[in-house]
């Protein structure tokens, strides 16, 4: 058995739990400013070095007892000053391996394994069940094949299928997490410039679209195609603005996007009772008349910027059904709302096909990348489905504006994207294309279109 003058196991030493690294996605380098991370697992903490290498740090064992579970799942979040947070999915296996016949003898210091590989004479067996942990050194591997024998008896029960671990620890690679910018705006004005008087009038009617994309810098110095016009049509891209911004993450293998338009229902209006904080699940409303699991209600519908469509699963409440009540959420809130804001209650339509995704999305994104946009027109609803997550309701606008009385736009909120080409026209000018790097950080850029 193990001496009581021994050090702490090498799995119940604080070490690495997992390592990784953030870059910023479209120069692909260590953002270089300070990275902060926390971790929503008792025990676990995160620490960063300037070169954008974290680490969970732990005392493994102790923070994910091995004989208790195959693994642990939990998530890391890692921020950065000019970054969207990112949220990591982190899962630590506990290397388990199992009694097998014949069973071990109380008493006995000889114990039969699934699996032998990597263990050594010296080293420690944590040896189940979890309720009744025992723990011992190898002797030597053997006598037989897939049998330990042990440096001492062993002093309690134990069943085939017990789980037994090996005390050593490997940390968990992550690799490379990707930094996303927080969205921007592009502004901007397009004038006609007159050569022989030197001067500038508004162009009203102009139509400035995004024509092409660059996602990485690298791509864009290098020459190659952008995502609209890759030359390959497994790979080509299309490029969505959607508010109010993403709740939940989905991956581009098992994720789609189509139009479903939301009809409004007449009289269906109500508000909420109390104000409630981006990431609620649960929402207070004015009265419960019609709503049911499934309902689908647009919130604060008359501001665009926060305007979200919300589905219930739950309704709860004394009293008549047009009394307040509470209603619990699919998914949390991505914004926050008044007490007063108004909710009426929507009839999803019949959906369009679906269109695959192009990238993985992550809760904040602003921008979709999508196979195909001939199936989502401009300024439509959508609905985001993949994965195990409950469908996610958004409204996209294509990248494009047009110019007022004055020449001005502003383009939908874009990010994660290193450069745009822009086309302006209008006719009878001459159409003129811009290539242009969104500045990261101000929350607006200014472009200026100019017509000769």
């Amino acid at each position: 058995m193990v001496a009581v003058d021994e050090g702490p196991p090498v799995a119940e030493r604080w070490s690495a739990l997992a390592m990784g690294q953030v870059i910023d996605e479209e120069t692909g380098r260590p953002a270089a400013v300070p990275l902060i991370g926390r971790a929503d697992h008792l025990g676990v903490t995160v620490t960063a070095a300037g070169d954008g290498n974290f680490c969970l740090v732990a005392r493994p064992w102790l923070a994910c007892p091995p004989l208790r579970a195959a693994s642990y799942s939990f998530t890391a979040t890692l921020e950065a000053t000019g970054y969207l947070p990112v949220d990591v999915a982190v899962v630590v296996p506990s290397r388990q391996r199992s009694l097998i016949a014949p069973a071990p003898a109380l008493g006995g210091d000889v114990i039969t394994l699934d699996n032998v590989a990597a263990l050594r004479p010296g080293q420690l067996l944590a040896i189940g069940p979890a309720n009744s942990e025992e723990r011992a050194r190898i002797r030597h591997l053997g006598p037989g094949p897939q049998q330990v024998t042990l440096t001492g008896r062993l002093g309690l029960p134990h069943a085939l299928g017990d789980h037994v671990v090996a005390d050593d620890w490997t940390p968990v690679t992550l690799g490379t997490v990707g930094m996303r910018r927080p969205p921007v705006v592009v502004r901007g004005r397009a004038v006609r410039r007159d050569a022989a008087t030197n001067t500038v009038t508004p162009v009203p009617l102009a139509t400035v679209r995004l024509v092409d994309f660059w996602t990485t810098l690298a791509a864009l110095r290098a020459a190659l195609p952008g995502a609209m016009t890759d030359p390959n049509p497994a790979t080509r891209a299309f490029l969505l603005s959607i508010s109010p911004g993403l709740v939940a993450t989905r991956d581009a293998a098992s994720s789609q996007v189509s139009r479903q338009n939301l009809l409004p229902t007449a009289g269906s209006e109500r508000f909420l009772v109390a104000s409630v904080a981006a990431g609620a699940s649960a929402i207070r409303v004015s009265d419960r008349q019609a709503l049911a699991s499934g309902a689908v209600l647009r919130l604060d519908a008359d501001d665009g910027d926060i305007a979200e469509s919300i589905t219930v699963t739950g309704v709860r409440g004394l009293g008549a059904p047009n009394q307040e009540g509470e209603l619990t959420l699919a998914l949390p809130l991505r914004a926050s709302h008044r007490s007063g804001a108004r909710l009426h209650l929507v009839v999803p339509q019949p959906a369009a096909a679906g269109v695959a995704f192009r990238r993985d999305v992550r809760a904040l994104d602003r921008a979709l990348f999508v196979a195909d946009a001939t199936t989502l027109p401009d300024d439509i609803d959508v609905r985001l489905t993949g994965g195990a997550t409950a469908a996610e309701r958004q409204h996209a606008h294509h990248i494009e504006a047009i110019t007022d009385a004055a020449g001005f736009f502003a383009l939908p909120p874009v990010h994660r994207v290193a450069a745009l080409k822009l086309r302006a026209t209008a006719p009878p000018l001459s159409p003129i294309e811009i290539t242009y790097h969104p500045e990261y950080g101000p929350l607006e850029n200014w472009v200026e279109v100019v017509f000769a």
